[in-house]
């Protein structure tokens, strides 16, 4: 499933457009409207804050004492003026609501909607709820590529419920419900008592193994949706700050001496964090599909999971980071050296990726890719990693 490149941030006046076409606010409940300093915006019903609190979820601890206290103190104006939080009125124009109604055979709901995380791929995501019950979600967009996304992510999941993976959504409607907005919905088993777990646990490492034992197969390194993203790279290294391009080469020399030999590759999630997956009954259930891909090196998603943490939960620097990856294979991993080989292919991927997703465009002096590159340089210099 390629990636297209997109060269530039999702304005969030697109975004406003959107949400003027799908809401009415002449009419309808009243709703809190707060962001945060990333840009993010939510709308949540004040009527049910806290099944609407739901869609909301923070990885900083600022974040958390919102998620936390709202409910409880959002009466209080001093609060929500402190927080910067407005009261507007709206409802969902009736041809959307009346296909959500459909899909999900109901007659009414509740719904609390989210912007998206500025990027190339921001799109609308809609929670319906009724009562204390999370019925499902829809997201929306108006956007060619994201649209791709969404096709993606549908086949990416009727894969795997074909495969015997079922703690995961299941896609209800994919297509074009009006002209020019697309909207996705799915199922979710989520519910009021679900728990967003911020540290890796053995429900991680299980789900891992599962995606790897139901969705592994045997290929040629160079047939592998992973080899397109370093082959893509290595033909794109003038983006690369000249002082970066020797250990990216190395690096890429090192990986495709790693998996030539190896035939037997699987599922990658692409997004496997904190905030796209919940815990329920004390089991894993992973959503939000759009980055994944069928034939990559198996469980790279832990890493990813490890060093999006580091970076956008814990904000590290490079040497925290660092250190923080250590501490994370050598307490949760038996294969530390696999596990580090393994972290020298995901930081390929993910530099690529951003690469391939903004072209030019992306900024090679934004605190992620500084750190990325910069733990890359680390374990370039390992004498072990270099030499197995």
């Amino acid at each position: 499933m390629p990636i297209s490149v997109i060269c530039k941030k999702t304005d969030m006046a697109e975004i406003d457009s959107l949400l003027s076409k799908e809401l009415d606010y002449r009419q309808g409940q009243s709703f809190y409207r707060f962001a945060n300093a990333d840009g993010k915006m939510w709308m949540i019903p004040i009527r049910d804050i806290r099944i609407g609190m739901n869609l909301y979820q923070p990885g900083g601890r600022n974040g958390k004492l919102l998620k936390n206290g709202l409910p409880i103190l959002h009466r209080i104006p001093q609060v929500r003026k402190f927080l910067h939080i407005e009261s507007v009125r709206c409802e969902l124009k009736e041809d959307l609501k009346k296909l959500l109604c459909r899909l999900f055979h109901i007659d009414d709901f509740q719904f609390s909607l989210f912007c998206g995380a500025p990027s190339a791929t921001q799109k609308i995501i809609i929670q319906l709820s009724r009562g204390n019950e999370i019925v499902g979600y829809c997201k929306l967009t108006d956007n060619t590529d994201v649209k791709k996304l969404f096709n993606q992510e549908t086949e990416t999941l009727l894969f795997l419920h074909e495969k015997g993976i079922t703690n995961i959504p299941f896609p209800l409607y994919c297509d074009e419900y009006e002209p020019g907005i697309r909207a996705f919905v799915q199922t979710t088993e989520k519910t009021s008592a679900s728990v967003i777990v911020h540290h890796w646990t053995e429900g991680h490492r299980q789900f891992l193994d599962r995606l790897y034992e139901t969705t592994k197969t045997i290929t040629a390194f160079e047939q592998t949706d992973y080899y397109r993203y370093i082959e893509y790279l290595s033909s794109h290294l003038h983006f690369v700050p000249a002082t970066d391009t020797e250990y990216i080469r190395k690096s890429i020399d090192f990986v495709k001496g790693v998996y030539s030999s190896r035939q037997d590759f699987s599922a990658f999630h692409g997004d496997f964090t904190p905030w796209n997956m919940f815990m329920e009954q004390k089991k894993l259930f992973v959503f939000d599909w759009e980055c994944a891909e069928r034939t990559f090196p198996p469980r790279m998603d832990a890493i990813h999971y490890i060093l999006q943490t580091a970076l956008l939960e814990k904000h590290l620097d490079r040497d925290a980071s660092y250190r923080y990856l250590q501490e994370q294979i050598h307490t949760h991993f038996e294969d530390s050296v696999g596990m580090y080989r393994l972290t020298i292919a995901y930081l390929l991927y993910i530099i690529a990726y951003y690469f391939m997703l903004y072209g030019k465009e992306y900024d090679i002096t934004e605190p992620n890719y500084m750190t990325r590159i910069g733990i890359l340089k680390k374990l370039t210099a390992q004498f072990k990693l270099e030499n197995a």
